[in-house]
């Protein structure tokens, strides 16, 4: 069984990110984002998810709104 992390994009654009955040995120089997409830300040979301996937060689799986309202079960799977 694995882990579930979470982590908080900051308060602006990519790097707002923390090093310990980054770290998680390369670390990570997986990563899923959701701009539901926040969006990056001072960039796009495109460019937040170019910029963070660049730096952390990962694909980023966005969750609509209906899979963040939805419960966790779309995440889970």
């Amino acid at each position: 069984m694995g882990k579930l992390v979470f982590i908080g994009c900051g308060l602006g654009d990519d790097r707002a990110l923390s090093l310990a955040a980054l770290d998680a995120l390369r670390k990570a089997d997986e990563v899923v984002v959701e701009f539901y409830t926040s969006r990056p300040v001072g960039c796009t979301v495109e460019a937040w998810l170019h910029e963070v996937g660049r730096r952390t060689a990962k694909t980023l799986r966005v969750l609509s709104r209906h899979e963040v309202e939805g419960g966790m079960g779309a995440l889970l799977a």
